[in-house]
């Protein structure tokens, strides 16, 4: 097996090698935090094995500047350490399309987000 990126993957596909669509799911967060903050590396100067620990620790990447916090509670949503608890890509799909259909409900839908 090649290297793993392990800012990008979930726990369960680092621990046991389980890649699911509840692991995308769990990258997909960290990319839409990688957009949000311009570029940011996800997790900074942290060594591999420190993100590992702060992760398991129930650590999560606080929202970038100026990220909505309906925004933020989805990369939350997509990082939930029980797999099963992650949203589904339609799930997804469904609240970002309601957010591009109606922008001023973007500071707004905090509650909806994928309850």
């Amino acid at each position: 097996g090649g290297k793993i990126p392990i800012r990008w993957t979930a726990p369960e596909a680092i621990a046991y090698r389980k890649f699911s669509s509840a692991s995308d799911a769990w990258s997909y967060g960290i990319v839409m935090w990688e957009v949000m903050s311009y570029g940011e590396r996800p997790y900074w100067e942290m060594s591999n094995q420190d993100v590992i620990l702060s992760i398991e620790e129930g650590y999560r990447l606080p929202a970038p500047m100026g990220c909505p916090a309906s925004l933020h509670q989805l990369m939350l949503h997509c990082w939930q350490k029980e797999r099963n608890h992650r949203p589904k890509f339609s799930d997804i799909v469904s609240f970002l399309d309601k957010l591009i259909r109606n922008p001023s409900t973007l500071h707004t839908l905090v509650e909806d987000v994928l309850v």
